[in-house]
């Protein structure tokens, strides 16, 4: 999953969105990152374009809006980004993408080209080979190093601030 490519019709795009957006909006935990709810008769209608609005430090999509005929929505958080683009019934392995559009000789929609890179989170570890390191009987910090070479793992010292206590009383009688 270095790097990857998936590429949608407007079509293919528009039923998928429809889908997503309308169960995206639905449920309790994500809901509030559909903006504006898609219920009810919602439909995107013809796709004008998706677009990257804003990005994480690391580049990976953060937020992305939703132009369509019926409307215009807001997608906030790379997990539902990925799940509002899926392909072939798999969210994007990333949102560390890079969308690209071929439009008709009248400028109309035709294809949308997501290239991306990684999988997951991002952060350099795979979960899958954290769990099978694990189970071969690497130590955690064997594994942290195998992911993140080069790094030291040890405590930090914690201190606590000085503070007065004015209500304490002394103790001679």
């Amino acid at each position: 999953h270095y790097r990857w490519t998936r590429m949608w019709t407007r079509l293919q795009l528009e039923a998928q969105l429809n889908q997503a957006l309308r169960k995206l909006s639905q449920d309790g935990f994500t809901k509030r990152f559909v903006c504006p709810a898609f219920g009810g008769a919602n439909r995107v209608g013809e796709l004008k374009s998706i677009t990257v609005t804003r990005r994480g430090r690391s580049g990976k999509a953060m937020a992305i809006v939703i132009q369509g005929t019926g409307g215009t929505w807001t997608v906030q958080k790379e997990f539902l980004i990925r799940k509002a683009l899926s392909h072939a019934g798999k969210m994007l392995p990333s949102a560390n993408i890079v969308l690209s559009d071929d439009r008709t000789a009248g400028g109309k929609l035709a294809t949308l080209t997501a290239r991306g890179g990684g999988f997951g989170h991002g952060v350099g570890m795979s979960q899958y080979g954290a769990g099978a390191l694990s189970r071969r009987g690497y130590h955690y910090s064997q594994i942290l190093q195998h992911y993140y070479r080069g790094v030291a793992i040890g405590t930090l010292p914690i201190t606590f601030p000085h503070t007065h206590d004015h209500d304490q009383k002394d103790d001679a009688p």
